[in-house]
Protein backbone atom coordinates (compact mmCIF):
# COMPACT_ATOMS: atom_id res chain seq x y z
CA UNK A 1 0.00 0.00 0.00
CA UNK A 2 0.83 3.53 -0.32
CA UNK A 3 1.73 5.99 2.69
CA UNK A 4 0.86 9.30 3.19
CA UNK A 5 4.09 11.33 3.93
CA UNK A 6 3.91 13.47 6.69
CA UNK A 7 3.97 17.40 6.16
CA UNK A 8 7.91 18.60 6.06
CA UNK A 9 8.80 20.65 8.65
CA UNK A 10 7.89 24.71 7.93
CA UNK A 11 10.89 26.44 8.49
CA UNK A 12 10.34 29.27 11.36
CA UNK A 13 9.85 32.79 10.09
CA UNK A 14 9.44 34.84 7.39
CA UNK A 15 11.40 32.83 4.73
CA UNK A 16 9.37 29.76 5.81
CA UNK A 17 6.25 31.53 5.82
CA UNK A 18 6.74 32.87 2.25
CA UNK A 19 7.72 29.11 0.95
CA UNK A 20 4.76 27.26 2.24
CA UNK A 21 2.77 29.94 0.15
CA UNK A 22 4.98 29.11 -3.32
CA UNK A 23 4.73 25.50 -2.76
CA UNK A 24 0.72 25.83 -1.96
CA UNK A 25 -0.92 26.43 -5.19
CA UNK A 26 -4.23 27.64 -3.04
CA UNK A 27 -2.67 29.97 -1.69
CA UNK A 28 -0.12 30.77 -4.10
CA UNK A 29 -3.23 31.45 -6.12
CA UNK A 30 -4.68 33.92 -3.75
CA UNK A 31 -1.64 36.03 -3.40
CA UNK A 32 -1.10 36.28 -7.13
CA UNK A 33 -4.93 37.92 -7.07
CA UNK A 34 -4.99 40.09 -4.48
CA UNK A 35 -1.49 41.60 -5.48
CA UNK A 36 -2.96 42.17 -9.45
CA UNK A 37 -6.10 43.71 -7.65
CA UNK A 38 -3.77 45.80 -5.68
CA UNK A 39 -1.76 47.04 -8.66
CA UNK A 40 -4.68 47.65 -10.88
CA UNK A 41 -5.74 49.72 -8.25
CA UNK A 42 -2.70 51.70 -8.03
CA UNK A 43 -2.75 52.29 -11.06
CA UNK A 44 -6.31 53.40 -11.93
CA UNK A 45 -5.12 55.96 -8.93
CA UNK A 46 -2.82 57.02 -11.22
CA UNK A 47 -4.49 57.75 -14.25
CA UNK A 48 -7.30 59.18 -12.63
CA UNK A 49 -5.21 62.06 -11.10
CA UNK A 50 -3.48 62.86 -14.78
CA UNK A 51 -5.82 66.04 -16.04
CA UNK A 52 -6.04 65.41 -20.05
CA UNK A 53 -8.02 68.52 -20.55
CA UNK A 54 -4.94 71.01 -19.46
CA UNK A 55 -2.77 72.20 -21.87
CA UNK A 56 0.80 70.46 -22.01
CA UNK A 57 3.49 72.08 -19.97
CA UNK A 58 5.94 74.14 -22.53
CA UNK A 59 9.75 73.03 -21.88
Amino acid sequence: MFAIQPPAKQKPGFSGFLQSCYKDPFKWDIIKSWSMFAFGVYLSKEICSIDFTSPPALP
